[in-house]
């Protein structure tokens, strides 16, 4: 992956990606802190169902912006690779396309609000004595989805131009006003699960208006004309069906994680409701190594899209290897230690004996599944620096192939089959990309020549 010259011992590139690396990953911790804070205060200051209903309606709303994180990911790739080669018209330029996508998709989703609504609670089977809070939180919450959305173009933005303290601010902004508005809706005017839902719309575009800002920072420095200039561009429609195009794939790319993990998710509740809960608490680990090596493959979008950018072939290949390095042995260290702790780990989470035996019994594939993951992120990260998104998409496709099929061929295993077709799963999509990843630059710098 490197040219020679370049494989050099762990020293002080490693250190300075780490140093790049930490707040993405602080960052990214911030939000399930957040989930806490909102269970608890319904947990002490609010019924049973209307727990249910924030639970289900946090379910709800995950899946529906997760489906949109293509406008953070293609935004970075373009961001990135414009700042690289310092076209600051550029980068303001493709901001706003961005923008333009979220508010359009942000208005369909505010069209269809109702039908939404009524799809989920029947996809999800929602017991009726939670669907009065559940329709309580979602008829506050669905009004911040324009600002979230925007949101992620923004995110997307500040991380193409590297701003990593800019993501962390705004991270650590968003959650603090929520936990702020929740506070005052929940407590002060005892609005229960409408008042989280209204909590988290306004805090959503609290944090637009901050996260503007903050890019406008950046972008001053470097446009002097100003921010808002060049808005007769932003349509032109050749470059709209580029990054329709663009974002398509990604969609793809994000449906098939998302199928991943519900396929997971609802095989193991054919174990039973004990295996079921034993899954959620070692996925909850799962989840806590993604915040850690989402923050280096952040690194990896930036560093990638500005060496394309500049046209440095041998610095995209630097920054691959030196990213992933460091990436390979913080999933190493994770994986590790999950395994060292094993027991505690697990009690820390849950008490239930039933749950915390088979927890026991399966953390080894939690532990392998975090230790080999790393691949995966950094080569998603990788691809998505140098925009080869077609190829992400491709490569999503075939290892959702492998992983049913080995969903299928371990069935007769029970769960420990269930959980090595998640781990093979991780590897192949590392093993699509990686195939991919040098027809990939050479594709990259032709096209830039």
């Amino acid at each position: 992956m490197v040219p020679p010259g370049h494989s050099q011992p762990f020293g002080r590139r490693e250190l300075l990606v780490l140093r790049e690396a930490w707040p993405y990953i602080l960052a990214g911790c911030t939000t399930p802190l957040l989930s806490m804070v909102d269970t608890a205060l319904l947990g002490h200051w609010g019924s049973e169902e209307e727990l249910g209903g924030i639970a289900l309606g946090g379910l709800v709303f995950s899946f529906l912006l997760w489906s949109f994180g293509f406008l953070r990911m293609s935004t970075t790739g373009y961001v990135a690779q414009a700042s690289g080669a310092q076209n600051w018209s550029l980068v303001s330029l493709l901001l706003k396309r961005s923008l333009a996508l979220a508010l359009t998709i942000a208005s369909i989703i505010l069209a269809l609000q109702e039908p939404i609504l009524r799809g989920a609670t029947s996809v999800f089977d929602a017991p009726v004595e939670i669907i009065g809070p559940l329709g309580e939180y979602y008829e506050g919450r669905i009004w911040g989805t324009p600002a979230a959305l925007c949101g992620y173009a923004i995110q997307g933005c500040l991380i193409g131009l590297g701003a990593r303290r800019g993501v962390l601010w705004l991270s650590l902004f968003l959650n603090g006003m929520n936990v702020l508005f929740d506070l005052f809706f929940i407590l002060g005017l005892e609005w229960g699960a409408r008042g989280l839902g209204w909590g988290t719309a306004i805090a959503q575009w609290a944090s637009l208006l901050f996260g503007v800002w903050l890019v406008r920072h950046e972008l001053i420095k470097r446009l002097p004309e100003g921010f808002f200039a060049e808005w007769a561009e932003v349509f032109h429609w050749r470059e709209i069906s580029r990054l329709l195009r663009t974002n398509f794939h990604l969609l793809v790319r994000t449906w098939t994680l998302i199928l991943a993990f519900t396929i997971f998710g609802r095989q193991g509740a054919a174990y039973g409701s004990a295996t079921l809960a034993a899954n959620h608490i070692l996925l909850q680990y799962v989840s806590f190594s993604a915040f850690f090596l989402d923050g280096f493959a952040y690194v990896a979008e930036t560093r990638l899209g500005q060496a394309v950018g500049r046209g440095q072939r041998s610095e995209v290949y630097l920054a691959a290897i030196v990213t992933s390095r460091v990436a390979a042995l913080t999933a190493c260290f994770l994986g590790g230690a999950l395994l060292l702790l094993h027991q505690p780990a697990i009690l820390v989470l849950t008490g239930l004996s039933d749950v915390v035996e088979i927890a026991e019994t399966y953390l080894p594939f939690a532990a392998l599944y975090i230790s080999l993951s790393w691949g995966a992120f950094q080569l998603d990260g990788i691809f998505i620096g140098a925009t080869a998104h077609r190829d992400l998409s491709i490569a999503a496709l075939q290892s959702i192939s492998v992983y049913l099929v080995a969903v299928i061929l371990l069935r007769s295993a029970g769960n420990a089959g269930l959980w090595c077709a998640f781990i093979l799963y991780v590897i192949a999509r590392a093993v699509a990309l990686l195939i991919r990843y040098r027809q990939m630059i050479a594709s990259v710098f032709s096209l830039n020549d």
